[in-house]
């Protein structure tokens, strides 16, 4: 989400296409479909609330096609490149032990990072005004440039109230949940 607004602005309009059929079988969500439009924050509000693996990967593409020497890339050859934005801009923030081969961080033996450079990307999402607007949401309606609309609850339980994990302290970020990670905030 923080190299997405590095290179673009949270309004502009990006479409989603064949990019989805990267996105692993047992990857979370948030119900994107070829076609849609959508904007860079509402992308993003998929990737933070729903976890939205789809999301993940349609941003990273059109990220990388704006931003790569060749427009014309594969959906392939667009992830390879954005992931080394990313890991570029791991670097530039601190961090020392992490790697990314993916846009959404699922589990694969080339993604990895520590507690120690998590915080140093929280610390950086922290200062963003996008993504803090964006993940502090229990949840609401978002609405495609492309006219469709859909509810994304957020998966952080601290930040809905009722429930009961619920906290009025919590300002956001991100849950994330896999074999080998287990369950995480």
């Amino acid at each position: 989400a923080l190299v997405a607004l590095e290179h673009a602005d949270k309004e502009e309009i990006f479409p989603v296409g064949t990019e989805l059929s990267l996105v692993p079988d047992d990857s979370s969500l948030c119900l994107i479909l070829e076609g849609h439009r959508l904007k860079t924050k509402t992308f993003i509000a998929g990737m933070l609330l729903r976890s939205g693996g789809d999301a993940a990967y349609s941003l990273a593409v059109n990220i990388a096609k704006k931003c790569g020497e060749d427009s014309d890339m594969t959906d392939e050859e667009a992830i390879k490149y954005f992931c080394s934005l990313m890991n570029s801009y791991c670097k530039s923030l601190g961090c020392k032990n992490t790697n990314f081969v993916s846009p959404d961080g699922w589990d694969d033996e080339g993604n990895y990072t520590t507690a120690e450079d998590m915080l140093l990307v929280a610390k950086k999402a922290l200062k963003n005004e996008t993504l803090m607007t964006i993940a502090k949401n229990p949840g609401r309606y978002f609405y495609f440039a492309s006219g469709e609309n859909i509810l994304w609850e957020s998966t952080n339980l601290l930040l809905i109230p009722g429930n009961e994990y619920y906290c009025p302290y919590v300002t956001g970020l991100k849950t994330g949940t896999s074999d080998n990670a287990g369950s995480c905030i």
